[in-house]
């Protein structure tokens, strides 16, 4: 895992509460404030989703609201093509490419502690393509509104659009034959695809299936079934990196360090976006207004459940402190034991600049720069404290059923 050459991560690990429960006594959630007051705004200005964008103008709010994808409703529509520069169909396009969709499916409808209804489309067969994949130079660092991906969206829907009827899909994934050298097909972002049957927003292409010259190009990792659903968030809803500055310091702007979906290591989407997203219901959120001493019970964030798993004390409109329960679960099954327990971060999104506005508030007894990644061992144990904010937050108990947690002022 140090050293890179770690398949990633390619499945969901579902996790049973059990039957224990926390024997701390709990303090009632009467006086719990209205779940409004927690959720924490981008300001107008800001140009990342990192939190609730109430405040948007009308037309970038309804925006926003119809690109919450991978969302826990939505319908996929994949776009199969072949061309004169790619593999040869071999098999039909389900066959290639099923195991990728059906890890994505299976991750939105297990984070979905609300209602869910995903839909996967294929077509029976791969659509010819007229023109040359390669001549549009498809590639995840170029923007949605390059010329080169502007003109690949009009060309494919002259192709595929009297072949596919795109009606309820929520966005599109373009494909081609596994055996397609990578560097031909690349991950790239594309916007507004006007079909007949209405316009979706946002799509995106992925590498073939291909496990041969991953050298030649710069981020094979897209190749593992995870980093569809991550870069579909920066193609999407436009969720932000949470790496920080990329130094890998803890005496920088360290962000998230590697902890969550949207950072290099990877894992599960923090417990705060699942909650702006719709993975997580407002019933799930202790908003806490911390007056005397306060104790609250999450459950793990990656575990399906009913249960409360999400704290938030709210700062300012634009400020607040969240704290989580992990557990190796979800896409987390890879945490070492030493990383479980209680993430505290503050959500400050007056913070601007690309990878920040998220920052882990770290345990002090501990050098939390250990293997197997950045920062993995940034989570509290059992009796252990940290101070943020004028708030001191300690576990004071911990198990299977997730964390208990004290919040009081410092």
């Amino acid at each position: 895992m140090t050293r890179g050459n770690c398949s990633g991560i390619y499945r969901i690990a579902k996790y049973d509460l059990g039957q224990e429960r926390p024997k701390s006594t709990l303090t009632s959630n009467s006086s719990d404030l209205p779940k409004k007051r927690c959720e924490i705004s981008e300001p107008t200005n800001s140009m990342n989703i990192r939190g609730f964008f109430d405040l948007f103008e009308p037309n970038r709010l309804a925006y926003t609201n119809s690109t919450k994808i991978p969302g826990p409703k939505m319908t996929v529509q994949i776009i199969p093509i072949y061309a004169s520069d790619t593999a040869k169909p071999s098999n039909s396009p389900e066959v290639d490419y099923g195991a990728y969709t059906e890890f994505l499916a299976d991750w939105a409808k297990y984070s979905s502690d609300g209602e869910s209804s995903i839909e996967i489309r294929f077509p029976k067969n791969y659509i010819e393509f007229s023109g040359k994949v390669t001549s549009y130079n498809i590639n995840h660092e170029n923007r949605h509104d390059s010329p080169d991906h502007k003109r690949f969206v009009k060309d494919l829907l002259a192709a595929v659009d009297p072949q596919i009827n795109f009606t309820g899909a929520d966005t599109v994934i373009v494909v081609v034959p596994p055996g397609t050298p990578l560097s031909s097909f690349q991950q790239g972002t594309l916007k507004d695809f006007a079909t007949q049957e209405g316009l979706i927003r946002v799509g995106t292409t992925e590498y073939p299936y291909t496990l041969t010259d991953m050298s030649s190009v710069k981020f094979p990792n897209f190749t593992v079934p995870f980093w569809w659903i991550h870069e579909l968030y920066h193609s999407g809803l436009g969720l932000d990196d949470h790496y920080g500055d990329t130094k890998n310091d803890v005496n920088t702007e360290y962000g998230l360090g590697w902890w969550t979906m949207m950072t290099p290591f990877g894992g599960d989407l923090s417990a705060w976006e699942k909650w702006f997203i719709g993975f997580i219901t407002d019933s799930q959120v202790h908003c806490l207004s911390v007056t005397e001493p306060t104790v609250r019970w999450i459950v793990p964030s990656s575990v399906k459940s009913k249960e409360k798993k999400l704290i938030v004390i709210p700062i300012s409109q634009h400020k607040g402190i969240v704290i989580e329960s992990i557990r190796a679960a979800g896409l987390y099954y890879k945490i070492p034991a030493v990383s479980q327990g209680a993430l505290v971060y503050v959500v400050d999104l007056q913070v601007v600049g690309h990878g920040l506005g998220l920052k882990l508030v770290l345990p002090t007894n501990r050098n939390p720069d250990r293997p197997p990644f950045f920062l993995s061992q940034a989570t509290l144990r059992e009796g252990e404290s940290v101070t943020s904010n004028g708030y001191k937050i300690t576990v004071v108990e911990s198990g299977n059923f997730g964390d208990v947690i004290k919040v009081e002022k410092n």
